[in-house]
């Protein structure tokens, strides 16, 4: 009898554990998430560098056992110009002070288009940027995408969208299908105004020096540089597509209601937070002025917090997907991260360093995916699975 029952137990149990494996081998709809890079502007040496994000391992050690590590060179700027008569308006000048940054990833696994913004040779440049097998980047050739503006902020939407804030006080957007002619055959563009200057909103007269921007897609934040309590340091918009922009300049689209512009942090007597440089988190937008703090507030308004206090001169910052956050201090030359994934709002009084840029401004992050169908075998044939699969096993032998 006791012959029987082991029997008898056996099979059930070698069932279950096939069950598990197979299941596991099962391939799961969707694409691994491959190496995370930052990319950084460095505007006093002319430059785009980069480095990969570190992985959980790194992340789950204490502050203090962390090290900043030296950040690659992506796009020398001062190496790649054209000189010479053979040079026309559409050659690559290379950089002189590139500030901010913009990644569209779009459907590919391992490329994107960086936008970058020169103030001082005042356009906006596009360069195709690649991931190799040695997961080291490197950059195409550049593209001017647009002449005679000097953009503070960039931002590119889920679409393909470039979005751009001018020292003129205006927020423009380039459109995609403009933007890939321009990248395909140099055809210039023509932007779109949104906000500020020539456009028909009458709800910019709060819009106050625009600076950094941030777009979900669906709304536009941005950086109002000289808002007030009244104006408002942080404002909140509607993404405006071009076919809407031309309907509201038709009179098609009541501009009053589609365009309001709406203050979700505001610099007080009690808490001077000037914004110049913002990016999203989730719920929550930090920002970075002439302070040398680090601001946050929820996307839909509320109480201002300091988040991180003691930075040299902090510039811009950018969130992972992952509940990272990383800042530009320019001063210190280096780039400082902590958790960004929180609730509530909250002050951090230490930050980690990551990587070590000379004069670092600008912060994108590009995500790679891998190039096949992710297979949960690969997941599910680990330790703790193999593990999980023999403890049923050995629970059916003994009882």
């Amino acid at each position: 009898m006791r012959i029987t029952r082991t029997m008898t137990r056996k099979g059930p149990a070698l069932f279950l554990s096939v069950l598990v494996l197979l299941l596991c081998s099962l391939p799961s709809f969707g694409f691994r998430i491959g190496s995370r890079f930052l990319l950084v502007s460095s505007p006093s040496k002319s430059a785009i560098y980069y480095g990969v994000l570190p992985g959980f391992e790194e992340r789950a050690r204490a502050l203090e056992d962390r090290q900043a590590v030296a950040a690659s060179l992506l796009i020398n700027g001062n190496s790649s110009k054209c000189s010479g008569s053979g040079c026309d308006e559409n050659s690559d000048f290379g950089l002189q002070e590139p500030s901010g940054l913009a990644i569209y990833e779009g459907s590919h696994l391992s490329s994107a288009v960086l936008y970058v913004a020169d103030l001082k040779a005042e356009n906006i440049y596009a360069y195709t940027i690649r991931r190799l097998a040695t997961n080291t980047l490197i950059a195409g050739s550049q593209i001017k995408v647009l002449r005679n503006v000097k953009a503070l902020g960039l931002a590119a939407d889920s679409l393909g969208n470039l979005l751009y804030t001018a020292s003129s006080g205006e927020v423009g957007l380039l459109a995609v299908k403009d933007l890939q002619a321009c990248i395909d055959s140099g055809t210039e563009i023509t932007p779109t105004i949104l906000y500020g200057g020539s456009s028909s909103s009458s709800s910019s007269s709060s819009l106050s020096g625009p600076a950094g921007i941030a777009t979900d897609s669906f709304f536009l934040y941005i950086a109002n540089s000289g808002g007030s309590s009244a104006t408002g340091s942080v404002l909140k918009a509607p993404e405006i597509l071009p076919s809407e922009a031309e309907a509201i300049s038709n009179g098609t689209i009541n501009s009053t209601v589609t365009l309001g512009l709406q203050s979700i942090a505001s610099n007080t007597d009690a808490n001077v937070a000037v914004a110049l440089n913002l990016c999203l988190a989730r719920d929550n937008i930090f920002y970075t002025g002439d302070t040398t703090s680090l601001f946050a507030v929820k996307l839909g308004g509320g109480s201002i917090a300091e988040v991180v206090t003691g930075l040299k001169q902090p510039r811009g910052c950018a969130f992972d997907e992952e509940g990272t956050l990383y800042v530009a201090d320019e001063t210190a030359n280096s780039i400082f991260s902590l958790p960004a994934s929180f609730a509530t709002l909250q002050t951090f009084n230490k930050t980690a360093p990551v990587f070590s840029v000379p004069g670092p401004s600008g912060l994108a992050v590009f995500a790679t995916r891998s190039t096949s169908f992710r297979s949960g075998a690969s997941d599910c044939f680990s330790p703790l699975s193999l593990i999980f699969a023999l403890a049923i096993v050995c629970f059916h032998q003994l009882f």
